[in-house]
């Protein structure tokens, strides 16, 4: 078994968006946007 990775194996992980890493947020419509943004308020708030 390699030690190595090839290069074309190991992820880009600079690239990753901590926040969202699946891009849900990018699926979501604008009301469940909103949801979302009410919901980051609230739990910043408490």
């Amino acid at each position: 078994m390699p030690k190595d990775l090839a290069p074309q194996s190991k992820p880009d992980l600079n690239t990753l968006n901590w926040e969202d890493p699946f891009q849900l947020e990018n699926q979501l419509g604008e009301e469940e946007r909103m949801i979302c943004g009410s919901a980051r308020a609230f739990r910043a708030r408490a």
